[in-house]
């Protein structure tokens, strides 16, 4: 197939900007104007990178981004960006920093973004799946497919026996339903997308997860369960998770009247698997500043990709190749924390979720970790949390079952 015209005529008909890879160099873009307005460097790096074809992005400052590789050649097309939301002036200004746009450029980027059609994350990864099947001749598992992206590609054994052994502590939780719904917006506010994959999959497979009956109509029961999910999702997970409120009712507002145009009990599940990934993608990518530097932002992925990990100043240095002394003073410039301080921070996040979610024992946790030893861990929680592990697993146990007698006593 002669990739150009498919390349125009794709611009053509969606307006979506569309870019021809051959050996990972870009040889032809088609976007509505000739500015020099480029892939922001992390899009473009993570697509070329990834072995999963095909291949999705996403940034809040930059949007969505997909790739799809060409099967038995070395031409590949990027296409994208493409944002949910009206581009706000701050939208504007985060992009050209993602792009490393100057802001002699400011109105003809605000004239490039405006002029971009709005999809959500469920229409973007299905238009990818369209291109992919065009393209390659290939359907794909679209849930299975994009969710199996989200995973590390060589998980340590202590990571897979950690996450198993949560597994069956859950399925034998009491207030099954109710436990994992707090659990769930936990991990949505937390903005960890491997964990709330990993619950997604595991609830999938469950046979105890029970819906109340909400319509007599299969279609419009599932209607009603996105509904009331987004609507949860949306106003007390993202919220407080951080994300502006005018972003979250507008988001709650596009997959609620997306929801009302789907025709299948497929579509809507799809639909809701999506939404949850979206609104998680989104709070993990505002949880980091956005005036970071491009080392400094990979700094920070990696070492939130290896949390479970022993990391050095060292490792992160060696990550995005530059000196220790130079990676040591730039972290702490653009952060206000070292770059141990950081680690600690996101594994003392990691364990505070593990000691209420899970039944793992402390050793376990510690172990699971990476830390050195059990009283090491528990000196080092003290010292961030102002209590130990025990006494923190304790008081949100307490939390948790108050919370669910509540809930009981509404009933």
């Amino acid at each position: 197939m002669d990739l150009i015209p498919f390349c125009e005529l794709f611009y053509a008909s969606h307006y979506i900007p569309v870019s021809l890879y051959h050996d990972d160099v870009c040889i032809g873009s088609y976007k509505s104007i000739d500015e020099p307005l480029s892939f922001c460097y992390s899009a473009e790096k993570a697509l070329l990178q990834q072995s999963i074809n095909p291949a999705v992005f996403s940034s809040a400052g930059s949007g969505l981004y997909g790739k799809i590789q060409i099967k038995n050649t070395c031409d590949a097309i990027i296409i994208g960006p493409t944002f949910s939301n009206s581009i706000s002036n701050d939208a504007v200004i985060s992009f050209m920093r993602e792009n490393l746009i100057g802001h002699d450029q400011k109105d003809s980027t605000a004239l490039f973004l405006s002029m971009l059609p709005k999809y959500t994350y469920n229409q973007f990864i299905n238009l990818l799946s369209f291109l992919d099947l065009e393209l390659n001749n290939e359907k794909i598992d679209i849930i299975s497919h994009f969710q199996s992206s989200l995973k590390d590609e060589e998980p340590t054994f202590n990571k897979k026996h950690a996450l198993k052994t949560i597994e069956r502590n859950e399925t034998q939780q009491l207030h099954g339903t109710y436990q994992t719904e707090r659990k769930l917006l936990a991990l949505i506010r937390d903005g960890n997308i491997k964990g709330v994959n990993d619950l997604l999959m595991k609830i999938k497979d469950s046979e105890n997860m029970v819906e109340g009956t909400l319509a007599d109509d299969p279609l419009r029961q599932a209607k009603n369960l996105l509904i009331g999910l987004v609507t949860l999702v949306g106003k007390v997970a993202a919220i407080e998770g951080g994300m502006h409120e005018e972003e979250a009712y507008n988001l709650i507002d596009q997959y609620i009247q997306e929801c009302e145009k789907s025709q299948s009990i497929e579509f809507v599940k799809n639909l809701q698997y999506n939404l949850i990934i979206d609104f998680t993608d989104r709070i993990a990518q505002s949880l980091i500043p956005g005036n970071l530097s491009k080392e400094i932002y990979e700094c920070i992925q990696y070492i939130r990709n290896h949390t479970c990990s022993h990391i050095t100043i060292d490792d992160v240095a060696k990550h995005v190749s530059v000196s220790r002394s130079y990676i040591t003073k730039r972290f702490k410039t653009e952060t206000g924390l070292t770059i141990n301080e950081y680690i600690l921070q996101q594994k003392i996040k990691e364990s505070k979720y593990l000691l209420q979610y899970s039944n793992l024992s402390i050793s376990a946790i510690s172990n699971y970790l990476s830390f050195s030893s059990q009283s090491y861990f528990q000196t080092l929680f003290k010292n961030q949390v102002k209590e130990t592990p025990y006494n923190y697993r304790k008081s949100v146990t307490i939390n948790n079952i108050t919370d669910i007698s509540k809930n009981v006593s509404k009933d």
